[in-house]
């Protein structure tokens, strides 16, 4: 009997999306973690919708969300509580916005568009409302990495809707798509570093650095990533570095960029220096018989072995973060050599734009 209910509760789980006859299932009911965070929206939702929203299954959700739409095309900014109905509808796009499954964010993205074409003064200021967007901004960028291609043209539409809309607007936008550079957990892989840097260079083309486009922090993020480990970071980062000086002009971008080099290049000159002082050491050539070269290349490897950590230290007034390229590894040649056909590949795509008017610079 024990095996036949485990089996019955494996096979409940993997049915959870299949489709529930009228009468057959109701939602279950709001857990402790779910009843926190549907408290704010009981406002306006009834706690029977609410269940369906936060329900595990999707047709429950679905339903949910439908009527969520039901009322927002009934709703009107002239309402006494127009305010309230608003935060709630966004709290319940915040939460179904990083559902896993695809009709679930696609209606949710239908949601938010709804919302954000209903025009008030009054909405600004709430807290929940501010946790809302800034949670929502998140899950739209990270959704535009999706494999799903529906999802991933539904939120780029998105960003650029939210970059419009008076409720959020450009500058709420910007932070959200740098400001997760800075977090220590790194959901900065390759990947996502990528679509940032490529809607902010479809920013820099729409609204051409100008009102809320905050120069120093885009200028900042991009050339940060100009060294990335990554060759598809550094390329998109080069395309939106040449559309920066394009826009914002090379008097602007190039003391940035000089100083960028500078310090990158004396980073690559301290570790260069310091490899080639390690293979001074073991390519002292020296005639030798076979079988005394055989011994010596043994012992070099044997050495080299041992040794493989001591390229690590690397002065570290010299430069700032950059110093982190050479650190702990142990093909510190190797790097630096990509490192510095990295550089030179930059120097070379920026060159046509740098001497355009370069004399007039100097004559200034």
């Amino acid at each position: 009997m024990q095996k036949n209910k485990k089996t019955d509760f494996f096979s409940e789980k993997e049915d959870i999306n299949q489709e529930v006859k009228p009468g057959d299932l109701k939602p279950e009911k709001l857990n402790s973690k779910n009843q926190k965070l549907a408290e704010p929206l009981k406002i306006c939702i009834p706690e029977e919708i609410l269940e369906k929203i936060f329900s595990k299954r999707m047709q429950f959700k679905e339903e949910g969300l439908a009527w969520v739409e039901k009322e927002l095309a009934q709703l009107s900014p002239k309402k006494d509580d127009f305010i309230n109905y608003y935060v709630s509808f966004l709290g319940v796009v915040n939460y179904t916005l990083k559902d896993k499954i695809s009709q679930i964010v696609l209606k949710a993205l239908n949601v938010l568009s709804s919302l954000l074409k209903l025009q008030n003064a009054k909405v600004t200021g709430k807290s929940e409302m501010i946790m809302y967007i800034d949670n929502i901004l998140t899950y739209v960028i990270e959704k535009i990495s999706d494999n799903n291609k529906k999802i991933i043209e539904a939120s780029e539409n998105m960003f650029f809707e939210l970059c419009k809309s008076q409720v959020v607007g450009l500058s709420l936008c910007l932070n959200s798509l740098i400001k997760v550079y800075d977090q220590k957990k790194q959901t900065q892989l390759p990947k996502f570093l990528v679509i940032r840097l490529k809607l902010l260079q479809k920013l820099i083309g729409i609204y051409k650095m100008n009102g809320d486009m905050n120069f120093n922090m885009i200028s900042d993020f991009v050339i940060r990533n100009l060294d990335h480990s990554s060759l598809e970071v550094r390329n998109v980062a080069q395309e939106v570095t040449k559309s920066m000086i394009k826009v914002v002009g090379e008097e602007k971008m190039m003391p940035l960029l000089m100083a960028w080099n500078q310090n990158y290049q004396e980073v690559l000159r301290l570790g260069s220096e310091e490899s080639q002082g390690k293979n001074d050491k073991n390519d002292k050539p020296k005639k030798k018989t076979n079988n005394e070269t055989f011994n010596k290349n043994t012992n070099n490897e044997e050495t080299n072995k041992k040794n493989s950590n001591k390229g690590e230290i690397i002065n570290k007034n010299a430069a700032n973060d950059n110093v982190g390229i050479l650190k702990k590894n142990p093909n510190n040649g190797e790097n630096i050599n990509k490192n510095i056909t990295n550089l030179e590949t930059l120097k070379k795509n920026l060159e046509p734009i740098v001497k355009k008017n370069a004399e007039p610079i100097k004559k200034k």
